[in-house]
């Protein structure tokens, strides 16, 4: 099965905008195509992906139980046997422009994906189809996310709680606040160059002020997601979401559906 590479569409209005255009073009244009490259299956994006109708119903189709449906469908497409591949064209997706509507947003994705790895995560270390370097490269990203939130919530109270000495507070301190350093410099470097790629002109000190804050909203979703983990877990937020027509041409899309008719005649 093949799924196309996402671009963000409203790139430009905003902060938000601007890191989530370039969080996706991290996603779709380098690490998802790199693994597709190299041959390994991936978690699906959910918008533009192609696969034949009874290989959809012999796994299972989608959970409508789970808000990250893709994420789940995926897990069991691999455990069928069917390769996810990268096709190389594109859809538009337009993204939350308010706080409050990308929070709603990535509290559902949170909750969705902590239900999809509860329910697969353990099953998939010893299955067959996985292995041990396609279940590395489809799952840690994903568990890396959903736990940086806790990391940060459980280390100020682990340093607080454990009766550590004054030497070890001070050692530990210092040694978080390099690796915070370390962090923030790595991403606004990677932000700085993403923004050229994507064709976004900030300044460096426009770039700084977006990962300081783009990095705390996602803290700030990853702790609400938590919370309502716990006290709420069948609630899902909505996401409104601004249409923007015509944002891929015609011709494109008509040589797209083309293109992956024939890549389904030769590859699958």
């Amino acid at each position: 099965m093949f799924e196309l590479k996402i671009h963000i569409s409203n790139r430009s209005p905003s902060w938000i905008t601007r890191n989530f255009a370039g969080e996706y073009y991290e996603w779709y244009e380098r690490h998802l195509k790199t693994l597709s490259h190299e041959g390994y299956s991936f978690g699906l994006g959910g918008n533009s992906f192609f696969i034949r109708r009874q290989e959809l119903i012999n796994a299972g189709a989608w959970d409508p139980f789970n808000v990250t449906e893709d994420a789940d469908l995926a897990v069991r497409l691999i455990e069928n046997g069917i390769r996810i591949r990268q096709f190389e064209s594109v859809s538009t997706e337009t993204c939350p422009e308010s706080w409050s509507d990308w929070s709603n947003q990535r509290t559902r994705w949170n909750k969705g994906l902590f239900i999809t790895q509860l329910v697969h995560v353990p099953g998939t270390l010893i299955s067959a189809k996985f292995g041990f370097r396609q279940w590395v490269n489809f799952w840690l990203p994903m568990i890396g996310s959903a736990m940086v939130p806790f990391y940060n919530l459980f280390i100020p109270v682990f340093m607080v709680s454990a009766g550590l000495s004054y030497f070890t507070l001070v050692t530990m301190s210092k040694s978080l606040w390099i690796l915070l350093g370390i962090n923030l410099s790595s991403s606004v470097l990677l932000n700085h160059l993403t923004y050229q790629r994507i064709d976004i002109r900030r300044s460096i000190f426009t770039t700084i002020t977006d990962v300081i804050a783009y990095l705390g909203i996602h803290l700030l979703a990853g702790f609400k997601a938590y919370a309502e983990y716990f006290l709420s877990p069948l609630h899902w937020h909505k996401t409104k979401h601004i249409e923007i027509e015509n944002s891929v041409p015609a011709e494109i899309l008509h040589e797209t559906k083309s293109e992956i008719q024939q890549s389904f005649k030769v590859t699958l």
